[in-house]
């Protein structure tokens, strides 16, 4: 025999064998494999999917290219079987009906080997993920196929669920091995034995298993809680404060070690105003306390600690808590759906699928085809018309409201209207008077008796002030009480004139700019309407600036009056003309800041309801806006940002900061007030802003394909980053101690609280795509990107998975929550948690007493937040704390970026000094931003505010890298945090996890481990900003000749050239831009190839629907394209 085996043999000469012999399918379960590496754990798991269901999938796309392919005569498989020696496969081959056919038929069943040598070497692990990834394991936890494993589940016996968990397992393994076994050319019966029974045994021992520990898990939980632990000192909140006295009057934010040479955050205005110095020169200060205190009451995010956190105190900024508003339009629309649909399909739900429209879209087809003959008429007593579309329903349901205004309009209809359409009305009454109560309890409205309460304390204050004036001997100090002086006489003077809101406000006022500017009849038609009125009511309310007061200016039924009526109607439009929306919007001075309130105007909505654009979607940025106002006012009183920025300016020229210092921290001081307000753009329909605003729309649409798996990264691993492995896996073992539906109360309780609405609100690009230079009004291409914006980032994973995320997070934070209220000051960390999201021990006690909370037969907390008491102030107020705690908590664990983060040029604007050149561009110093204003209106330090939409153009898909500089990379070097070790991890397992989804198995196979480990690590996020610099910075090493990839280990993302790396530097879609420009030149010079290659990588949604292979097919793109 062993002559036989190593005998030499004569191997140049091919082997045929005399005739064609009947052989059998050959499989060797254990092939020798020396020399050979193990799998990884991503192709042990890949391969684990591939051995269920490749022969399957390989099956159906045979059937689908062949099964109407006629059988070629010519063809004899028997012949080209001897010509590939590929005898094993006979039984396999002989199906085949041509040389494709044949082609892949071996193909196939090649492949299939091929992975089952992987499989059969395959980790525990690997094999493990890729069981409970498949699809059949996914769809056997559905209810219908646990409802025995869920009984004996409730019942808590261990035997019990082992027994319907080892049915479940081996119904599983039946099905899966009918799915795989008949389509398998190397199945042997023995093989489908041994499946059946490895997923009986191991669904038993599983199911049983995890009983077991979880019925152990109360006592296990109880002794550790019991033991002492000598590493952890209990500790109460007296003995932190000892800990970290330093702190005691301090503002600004913790320094960490770090800091010192983070120079990215010398960049970003938060940063400088609440960590760094203002230098002129060799004078360097750091910015006052009292300017940090009131730019954290503003646009504190609630991530890095403030120094006061240690201390456990806390503030919850305007930014914080203006997250709540922005969904009560959106609920308004999600009841509103709910009741269109009901009433015409007799079903529940909103008649979407994902987001999508679907059952305004079939109606939509039903009228172009001609299926539905009778166009929707918009008529409240018509309950025979034909179901409208959702855009058409909304819009009716304002024009009724506004309409019902009219008395007379309402006498007449009001009782004719359907009952459910009354339901929509009131929905809209109740919100509306949501937001009323809300401004009332944040001291933005005020009634009667808080406006005579207010009157008179500020008056017995005003009387103390010129003796305190007189006496005062340092002259800054006396500027400073005059100041207030004259600031206090303002407040006394508006209130006595302060006038309520408009009476039966029926819908925000947002009038349609587009449509007056395109038809100056219109104008001429709004003009006459506002005329009239003035004239009916006898009067016109003006604000009269220098004696900072309303003046009522009589309008006589005479020549004279109708001519001054028509004169303060034309002044009205120019400023509608001007503004778009609410001509009496929030300006500087206190006056000026309550023009929202007033509506001096006082015209009745369904006077000017044609000329309002009445979308539903204006109830979303109404509610934003007036979140704004509200919790500023709630925080400042009747402040506005001029009265501060003024008050700060005399303060430090009190403290001798130089007018340099002054300007400069005022312009960022001003930077993150007006993002945090929406005022980023002043000029939003500018061509440079709006050109930008939708190029960077298709850009996004043609680069973040990906991004709803990367995301996949972060939804995993920074719950475990904030939480901890510990309160992660209690809550998996919550999940299976019956707790699973409670657990979903808690996270539906965020969507409750606004958040967690991606999927219907279209926000979850904002995350990688930041973009708020949108004005209220756009056109019909803008609309028409926006929609397709929506639906692709519904497409590519990243709105439901955000939505899932938060979820997840909430569904963890609540238990959280509940124990650290508890236990409030035994743990530091804690402390210091609460205190970066306002609740300090007061508040704590507040919230742990005086909450709606629950708990389940196991004691886990539910937050319960829609039972929570709102009838009084304190009630309400409590509450909004609570919702602004889980919302701020949500967006910095799935991660969102805030001002707070952000450079300016991020949002398209920055401050700069004057020069005198500027003005011959029409820049003028900004009059807020500026410092020492002269007799003749000049400045000692001129300061411009400069705005494009162009500056943020390179800044396009940073917006996540500047919040994970913060959340990621941040929280990574800052001791106050923990968990954080099982964060890095998280982080970077993920990254290798999403990596491989995302890339094919040749992107692997190109790299070493050193290239492939930097690359996990740049796509966990961990190196944040700096991971982006130093790529950029080896493009252009790589571009100049100066670094050469090809022989060493350090690559970059990409082989660049110097134009690659230049137009990198300049963001994605001059990128794209320039693409496009090579991909065109390229194919009108016939290289047809070089072109639709270049082009497949940069025109939208093509990678997203997988279309990309029908051009890259014509090229290899191996070479250039690495990633």
């Amino acid at each position: 025999m062993s002559d036989l085996i190593f005998r030499q043999q004569d191997f140049s000469k091919e082997f045929t064998p005399d005739s064609l012999i009947n052989f059998k399918p050959i499989y060797r379960s254990l092939a020798n494999n020396e020399g050979t590496s193990d799998p990884t754990f991503m192709e042990s798991m890949v391969s684990g999917l591939k051995y269920q269901w490749l022969p399957l999938t390989n099956r159906t796309v045979e059937y689908y290219n062949f099964s109407d392919v006629e059988q070629d005569p010519a063809f004899d498989f028997k012949q080209q079987m001897v010509a590939d020696n590929a005898y094993a496969y006979a039984d396999e081959l002989a199906r085949s009906k041509n040389l494709d056919h044949y082609n892949y038929i071996l193909n196939d069943i090649k492949a299939i080997e091929q992975n089952r040598t992987i499989y059969d070497r395959a980790g525990f692990g690997g094999a493990l993920v890729a069981g409970v990834l498949d699809p059949l394991n996914i769809a056997f936890m559905l209810p219908v196929f646990n409802v025995g494993v869920r009984a004996a589940w409730s019942a808590k016996s261990a035997f019990g669920v082992g027994k319907e968990t080892a049915k479940l397992g081996a119904l599983f393994g039946v099905g899966s091995e009918l799915i795989r076994a008949p389509f398998d050319p190397f199945n042997t019966p023995a093989e489908v034995i041994s499946n059946v029974t490895a997923n009986t045994v191991f669904g038993g021992l599983l199911g049983g298993g995890t009983r077991g520990v979880a019925n152990s898990f109360g006592a296990i939980k109880t002794r550790i809680q019991n033991r002492k632990n000598p590493l952890k000192n209990e500790t109460d909140i007296d003995t932190i404060k000892g800990k970290y006295a330093d702190y005691m009057g301090e503002e600004g934010l913790a320094k960490n070690a770090f800091d010192k040479y983070n120079f990215i955050n010398h960049f970003i205005p938060a940063r400088r105003i609440q960590s760094y110095v203002y230098r002129d020169g060799k004078d360097a200060k750091e910015a006052p306390s009292y300017v940090r205190a009131i730019h954290a009451g503003i646009a504190y995010n609630g991530v890095t600690p403030l120094k006061k956190n240690f201390l456990g105190q806390g503030v919850q900024s305007v930014d914080m808590a203006q997250t709540q508003y922005g969904a009560l339009g959106l609920q308004v629309e999600v009841e509103w759906r709910k009741l269109l649909n009901e009433f015409y399909t007799k079903t529940k739900g909103t008649g979407t699928i994902a987001g999508l429209d679907y059952r305004s879209t079939a109606t939509s087809l039903k009228r172009r085809f001609g299926q539905e003959t009778e166009t929707y008429v918009n008529h409240a007593t018509n309950l025979n018309a034909k179901p409208p579309t959702y855009d058409e329903f909304a819009q009716e349901i304002i024009d009724l409201s506004i309409l019902n205004g009219n008395p007379a309009w309402s006498r007449k209809y009001y009782d004719n209207i359907p009952e459910f359409k009354k339901v929509a009305m009131r929905r809209l009454e109740d919100f509306l008077r949501d937001i009323d109560q809300r401004a009332q309890d944040g001291n933005l409205f005020h009634d009667r008796t808080v406006i005579k309460s207010n009157v008179k304390q500020f008056e017995t204050e005003l009387k103390d002030y010129p003796k305190r004036i007189t006496a005062e001997k340092d002259p800054v100090m006396k500027e400073i009480l005059k100041l207030n002086f004259a600031q206090l006489k303002k407040k006394i003077k508006f209130y006595e004139e302060y006038r309520p809101t408009r009476a039966n406000y029926k819908f925000p006022l947002y009038y349609n700019k587009e449509m007056l500017i395109a038809d100056p009849s219109k104008q001429e038609e709004l003009v006459r309407i506002f005329m009239e009125h003035f004239i009916e009511q006898g009067k016109v309310t003006r604000w009269q600036e220098a004696q900072n007061s309303y003046v009522d200016v009589g309008i006589a039924k005479t020549i004279k009056g109708r001519q001054n009526a028509r004169k303060y109607a034309e002044e009205i439009v120019d400023t509608i003309l001007e503004k778009g929306d609410d001509p009496y919007t929030y300006g500087e001075g206190i006056g000026k800041g309550k023009h929202l309130l007033m509506r001096v105007t006082d015209i009745p909505e369904w006077k000017v309801m044609d000329f309002l654009i009445r979308d539903p979607k204006i109830m979303t940025e109404y509610s934003k806006k007036m979140g704004f106002r509200i919790e500023f006012a709630r925080r400042f009183g009747d402040e506005d940002i001029g009265s501060l920025i003024k008050g700060m300016e005399v303060r430090m020229k009190a403290d001798k900061y130089t007018d340099k210092q002054i300007a400069e921290i005022k312009s960022d001081f001003l930077a993150d007030f007006e993002r945090v307000a929406g005022q980023m753009t002043r000029e939003p329909h500018r061509w440079d802003t709006a050109f930008t605003r939708n190029i960077k729309r298709v850009g996004g649409m043609t680069y973040l394909y990906g991004a709803g798996i990367s995301s996949f990264t972060e939804t995993i691993a920074m719950p475990i980053f904030e939480h901890g492995f510990g309160k992660v896996f209690r809550g998996v073992v919550q999940a299976f101690d019956g707790n699973f539906d409670k657990m979903k109360m808690n996270a539906r309780d965020l969507m409750h609280m606004g958040e967690a609405l991606e999927m219907i609100r279209p926000t979850a690009h904002h995350r990688m795509l930041h973009d708020n230079l949108r004005p209220v009004q756009v056109g019909r291409v803008e609309k028409g990107l926006e929609q397709a914006e929506n639906w692709f980032y519904k497409a590519n994973g990243l709105a439901p998975i955000t939505s899932i995320g938060k979820l997840v997070d909430a569904a963890i934070r609540v238990p959280k929550f509940y124990e650290q209220l508890k236990n409030y000051g035994k743990n530091e960390f804690d402390v210091i948690e609460l205190a970066r999201y306002g609740i300090d021990e007061k508040l704590a006690k507040d919230i742990l007493t005086k909450g709606a909370w629950q708990e389940t037969d196991t004691g886990m907390p539910l937050l319960n937040i829609g039972g929570w008491d709102t009838s009084s102030k304190a009630a309400r107020e409590l509450k909004s704390k609570v919702i602004t705690y889980f919302n701020t908590a949500s967006r910095n664990t799935i991660i969102h970026a805030t001002a707070f983060d952000r450079p300016t040029m991020m949002d398209g604007f920055v401050y700069k000094k004057w020069r005198p050149y500027m003005r011959a561009m029409g820049i003028e110093p900004d009059p807020r931003a500026s410092v020492g204003k002269r007799a003749d209106g000049t400045y000692s330090f001129p300061v411009a505010r400069l705005e494009s939409g162009t500056m943020a153009m390179p800044f396009q898909f940073y917006n996540f890298a500047f919040a994970a500089h913060s959340r990621v990379l941040g929280a990574l070097i800052d001791p106050a945090k923990q968990n954080r070790l099982a964060g890095a991890i998280s982080l970077m397992a993920m990254s290798y996890v999403t990596l491989s989804l995302k890339k094919p198995d040749w992107w692997f196979e190109n790299k070493d481990y050193p290239e492939l480990l930097m690359r996990v690590v740049d796509h966990s996020g961990v190196t944040a900003l700096y991971g982006d610099l130093f790529y950029h910075a080896l493009n252009v090493a790589v571009a100049s000749g100066i670094h050469d990839p090809d022989d060493s280990w350090l690559k970059g993302r990409y082989k660049a050239d110097g134009w690659d790396t230049a137009f990198g530097f300049a963001g994605a879609s001059p990128s794209m831009i320039r693409e496009w420009v090579v991909g065109a030149n390229d194919l009108l010079n016939d290289r047809t190839e070089e072109g639709m290659k270049t082009l497949s990588y940069n025109l939208p949604i093509l990678q997203l629907l997988s279309l990309d292979d029908d051009f890259r097919s014509l090229a290899d793109e191996k070479e250039r394209y690495r990633y």
